[in-house]
């Protein structure tokens, strides 16, 4: 019963400091610049590459939580010219100058509607793209181990968090990420431990859509 108070006092933990969350210099790529209230936005530098460069936000959430139903975070597009990548993803040796969407352990929506699940591309579609001017938010229900996306206020499919489940995943702590590709590119995060979006989106009336649907592309 110790064993099991403390485990439930540590994800305690866990899920406040990911409401508290912001964007790690430690793990921003030098042709990122975080600024912004709480350091929340993130700025693509003028370089001579335009490729992809990512950051991790500083706290993690693990799948193990089993008392705290959804969590997700939210960006708002400010500049994009081509293309951005959002999501979860376990920050272990990935690299900040590589695609992180393409690597296992990786749970991503691409700006023109690409879904990666768990590294693998697993479909497209004009639904799920994003633009300059839309809020974005990509969370996790860990009662049905689902990604979902929200656009603009609007409730998307979820998708099945893995093929197969195991032991294995529940130790896996995934970080909130971003990728930029292009000078200029810019976007401002919103991380929430509660269940209600700043773009005014109640996740609690789509629990019922989250765990009835199946995946599967519209």
């Amino acid at each position: 019963m110790a064993d099991r108070d403390s485990e439930l006092e540590k994800q305690k933990k866990m899920l406040l400091k990911f409401g508290q969350n912001s964007w790690d210099a430690k793990a921003c790529h030098e042709d990122l610049e975080i600024s912004g209230d709480n350091s929340l936005a993130v700025y693509r530098k003028r370089t001579n590459l335009a490729q992809c460069r990512s950051v991790f936000a500083n706290h993690p959430i693990s799948l193990s939580i089993r008392f705290s139903d959804i969590f997700y975070f939210e960006i708002s597009i400010k500049q994009m010219k081509r293309h951005l990548f959002l999501g979860f993803a376990d920050k272990q040796q990935k690299k900040l100058d590589e695609n992180i969407f393409e690597q296992k352990g990786t749970y991503a929506i691409e700006s023109e509607g690409a879904i990666c699940i768990n590294g693998s591309f697993i479909g497209k579609s004009d639904r799920f793209s994003y633009r300059v001017g839309d809020t974005v938010a990509f969370g996790i229900s860990m009662a049905t181990r689902q990604v979902f996306f929200t656009k603009n206020g609007h409730f998307l499919v979820p998708f099945n968090f893995s093929n197969e489940s195991s032991s294995a995943d529940d130790q896996l702590l995934l970080f909130p990420f971003v990728s930029l590709f292009d000078f200029d590119d810019q976007i401002e995060a919103s991380f929430e431990a509660t269940l209600k979006s700043v773009s005014g989106f109640e996740i609690l009336q789509n629990k019922g859509n989250i765990r009835d649907q199946r995946h599967k592309l519209p």
